[in-house]
């Protein structure tokens, strides 16, 4: 999801990836990571049960959660798109 508007955000090390920062009005940031290359989907961690999709458990998996302060490094599975927001009082 993006906020309300766009902020200028920079990927290292793969260009593969794609970043999309955004601000919303409630002081969040939010950013949206695209990678380009092939695996099969998971989510947190949990992948399909079967050859194609995603787990069947989405919805009750707990979202990851890190410290910003010093920056965040995030390791993308092939193929993902990662949705990351960061609280207004972490900033």
């Amino acid at each position: 999801m993006l906020g309300d508007r766009m902020l200028k955000s920079s990927v290292t090390g793969s260009a593969d990836i794609l970043s999309y920062a955004s601000s919303f009005s409630s002081g969040q940031r939010g950013v949206i990571l695209v990678d380009k290359g092939a695996n099969p989907l998971t989510v947190n961690g949990s992948g399909p049960s079967e050859l194609s999709g995603g787990p069947t458990s989405y919805a009750s998996l707990k979202p990851y959660s890190s410290v910003t302060k010093n920056g965040l490094t995030v390791a993308l599975p092939a193929r993902s798109v990662e949705y990351m927001v960061v609280d207004k009082n972490k900033i």
